[in-house]
């Protein structure tokens, strides 16, 4: 998917959508949304999207995969704090691990 993260095997295609499809996807609602995601360093493009989405106040909880190789994860937690997520948890093997998870709420 990306230059990258060179794998072999066979070719897929992958469809998108941006925060307008996702908007159109979700029903309107009060019920609090639960994001998780792990997309092999597209998680940027993906939080952008969420954030633009009209559902974003809904979502209360975000849980997305950091690969520091691939990803600044200052920018991600500085998007989401934006969008006013303040609760920031490393989920880790180690410390010192730069492939990880982040439990992000509000």
């Amino acid at each position: 998917m990306a230059a990258s993260n060179a794998v072999a095997g066979e070719e897929i295609v992958i469809n998108t959508i941006d925060h307008d499809g996702l908007d159109a996807l979700i029903p309107p609602g009060e019920e609090a949304i639960l994001v998780k995601i792990d997309v092999e360093g597209f998680e940027p493009i993906v939080i952008e999207q969420l954030v633009r989405s009209s559902h974003i106040g809904r979502i209360t909880t975000l849980f997305y995969e950091i690969d520091e190789k691939w990803v600044d994860p200052a920018s991600m937690e500085q998007m989401l704090r934006s969008a006013g997520f303040s609760g920031f948890r490393k989920i880790a093997a180690t410390p010192e691990a730069t492939h990880y998870d982040v439990l992000a709420t509000r």
